[in-house]
């Protein structure tokens, strides 16, 4: 299965992980500028419970995300994953 034209790649830290920041920026940029979507998404990003999403913050982050919005976001995120389980443990590398 392919992804449609419109869809970005993994640039944080997928499959497109080793493409030239400029390109991964364009492709986001593309997608969206709207600062407080891209917030949200960071946030998501920074609820990551492995702790493995810090390239693709600062992806967004470069791309214009309201990293205010990213931190509100964030706590819900890590709220509503811990009320379902998962746990931030001391291992967790982003603690």
């Amino acid at each position: 299965m392919t992804r449609p034209a419109s869809t970005p790649g993994r640039y944080g830290s997928g499959t497109d992980r080793d493409k030239p920041r400029a390109e991964a920026l364009a492709a986001v940029l593309a997608v969206t500028t709207d600062s407080t979507l891209l917030g949200i998404q960071a946030g998501v990003a920074m609820a990551d419970p492995v702790g493995i999403s810090s390239p693709t913050v600062e992806l967004l982050k470069a791309a214009g995300a309201d990293m205010h919005v990213a931190e509100q976001h964030a706590a819900e995120v890590r709220a509503r994953l811990e009320s379902q389980g998962t746990r931030y443990d001391l291992d967790n590398p982003r603690e």
